[in-house]
């Protein structure tokens, strides 16, 4: 961080940034600068359109890329770190990942790790999810890793496909902060 520049208070929990179809999520964001609140973004995925938004330039709030399957050194180094960090509430988030019998809760837990050793350094207070689906996933994961309260943003999709797990959506909804 260079001098002057402010400590992020709340982290962004992403699927892709920046992706020009989701201006409301810019949008969001560059309101709640423009209010003062300083931001964090953690994208789960690279960006693969080399068209942004206009109002990009605009956003003060950096950029952490999570890493992806081909990092897997990195996130375990990650997570074991979080192991020595966190240890129970660790531990009780990769156990109930592993009881799920869903890799994929597996992984989350690993990616909530990651972010939960950078959120750490950087003096995060709150983490907000844009989607219910993996990113509210992650942030219910980093919640009960690290106790940092969470929040996230339920759009028509998340809520009315078929294949939303309807039981899962009303675990994250009960711990987080608001949703």
């Amino acid at each position: 961080m260079s001098i002057g520049e402010e400590q992020p208070v709340v982290a962004y929990v992403v699927p892709k940034f920046p992706t020009l179809s989701e201006t409301s999520v810019l949008s969001e964001m560059l309101a709640l600068e423009a209010r003062g609140l300083p931001l964090h973004v953690f994208s789960l995925a690279r960006p693969n359109d080399p068209r942004f938004h206009e109002d990009l330039p605009k956003l003060k709030a950096r950029v952490t890329y999570v890493p992806g399957p081909s990092e897997l050194r990195t996130l375990l180094r990650h997570n074991h770190r979080a192991w020595r960090r966190y240890g129970k509430s660790y531990a009780h988030a990769l156990g109930y990942a592993l009881a799920s019998g869903r890799p994929t809760l597996l992984w989350r837990v690993m990616q909530a790790a990651y972010i939960a050793n950078v959120a750490e350094r950087l003096g995060i207070r709150h983490v907000h999810a844009r989607f219910a689906d993996r990113a509210a996933t992650i942030a219910f994961f980093l919640g009960r890793i690290t106790g940092l309260p969470y929040s996230f943003t339920a759009q028509a999709g998340d809520i009315y496909r078929r294949s939303v797990r309807h039981a899962a959506l009303a675990r994250k909804a009960r711990e987080a902060r608001f949703v």
